[in-house]
């Protein structure tokens, strides 16, 4: 089990990369004019802070940038299927938004990966 420090760390890498993958997310919401920072960043945030506490465990922490690519698509989808409500809007306007959350996803694991690693790098932890 992981002690209180390394799930700090967790919270903080993966809050970091929720912030990133959220700011990166807003750009084609501005394009639609969709984009509420109020909700997105917060959420974003929380959903990265989520994140970097599943993935501090040793069970779940990615060891290299693939795991957490993969990792974070997973998470992005879980986020998608809570935070979209797919059952109100039709099929076909669907896609966009899953993607969306794809990239979220995939942002997210991949900074928080690359920040953990890089922390390990540098004290000297092997997988």
């Amino acid at each position: 089990m992981s002690n209180t420090y390394e799930v700090k760390k967790g919270i903080r890498n993966g809050a970091i990369g929720g912030l990133i993958a959220g700011l990166l997310m807003a750009i084609p919401m501005l394009a639609m004019n969709t984009v509420d920072f109020e909700v997105l960043i917060p959420t974003s945030v929380a959903i990265g802070a989520i994140y970097g506490i599943l993935t501090s465990r040793d069970s779940l922490r990615p060891t290299n940038t693939k795991e957490g690519l993969t990792l974070g698509i997973i998470t992005g989808l879980i986020s998608f299927a809570i935070l979209s409500k797919p059952t109100v809007v039709p099929y076909n306007e669907l896609l966009v938004p899953l993607l969306h959350y794809v990239l979220f996803g995939a942002v997210l694991g991949w900074v928080t990966s690359l920040l953990a690693n890089r922390q390990e790098q540098k004290i000297g932890v092997t997988a």
